[in-house]
C-alpha cells in the first residue's frame, strides 16, 4: 500500500504562490469595513486627525491579525506542494474580465450623472472614473501573478467604492459613504467566511 508522503517531502514554493484559504479575502473585507467606518465617522463630524488615528489603529490590528491567521490556521494545514496544483484562468481572460468590470462601472457613473445632472464638473468626476481602471488593473495583475482568480472579484468590491460613494452623494444630498464602502465589504467578508470555511473543512492540521 503506497503512503502519499507529499508533506515530508520539502519542495520548493514559489515565490509568489499563496493558499487559498480566504484570509486574503477577510483582510481586504476588513480594510473596505474600516474604510466604511471612516466614512461614517466623516458623516458624524468626526475631525480628520481623530478619524486617521482611528483608522490606522484598525488598520494596524487588521494587519496583524492577518498575520497570526496565516502562522496558526493557514500554514499548520498547507504543504508546499498544495500552492503548486492550483491554476489561474488564462491571463487574456482576465485582462478581459477586468476591463469589461471597470468599462461597466465606469458607463455606469455615465449614465447615472447624465440623468440626475448633479455635476457635470470634470475634476469632480475624474477621480471616480479613474478609480475603477486603476484598482480592476491592480487586481488583475495581482490575480494573474498570484494564480488567484478571486481577486478579480475583490478588485470588483473595490473598483465600485468610490463610483458609488459619489454617486449616492449627488442623487440623495447625504453623505451615504459608509453604505458606498459597507456593502462590498459585507461581500468581501462573507466570500472570505465561506472560502475560509472550505479550507478548515478540506485541509486538516499536519
Amino acid at each position: 500500500m503506497s503512503v502519499s508522503t507529499h508533506r515530508n517531502v520539502p519542495r520548493e514554493e514559489p515565490a509568489h504562490a499563496i493558499v487559498d484559504d480566504g484570509l486574503w479575502d477577510l483582510l481586504l473585507g476588513l480594510v473596505l469595513a474600516a474604510l466604511a467606518m471612516n466614512a461614517g465617522l466623516n458623516a458624524a463630524g468626526i475631525a480628520s486627525g481623530p478619524r486617521t488615528l482611528i483608522f490606522v489603529g484598525i488598520e494596524v490590528l487588521v494587519g496583524a491579525a492577518f498575520v497570526a491567521g496565516r502562522r496558526l490556521i493557514s500554514q499548520p494545514r498547507t504543504a508546499p506542494a498544495d500552492t503548486d496544483r492550483r491554476r489561474g484562468l488564462p491571463p487574456a481572460t482576465l485582462v478581459i474580465i477586468s476591463a469589461l468590470t471597470a468599462g461597466a462601472i465606469i458607463a455606469g457613473v455615465a449614465l447615472l450623472v447624465g440623468r440626475y445632472r448633479f455635476d457635470n464638473d470634470f475634476s469632480a468626476l475624474s477621480f471616480p472614473v479613474i478609480w475603477p481602471a486603476a484598482c480592476m488593473a491592480f487586481f488583475c495583475a495581482a490575480a494573474i501573478f498570484l494564480t488567484l482568480n478571486r481577486l478579480v472579484l475583490l478588485g470588483a468590491l473595490f473598483a465600485v467604492t468610490v463610483p458609488l460613494d459619489y454617486l449616492l452623494s449627488g442623487i440623495t444630498g447625504k453623505d451615504l459613504g459608509v453604505l458606498a464602502f459597507g456593502i462590498p465589504a459585507l461581500i468581501a467578508l462573507a466570500v472570505g467566511g465561506l472560502v475560509l470555511r472550505r479550507f478548515l473543512r478540506t485541509h486538516s492540521r499536519a
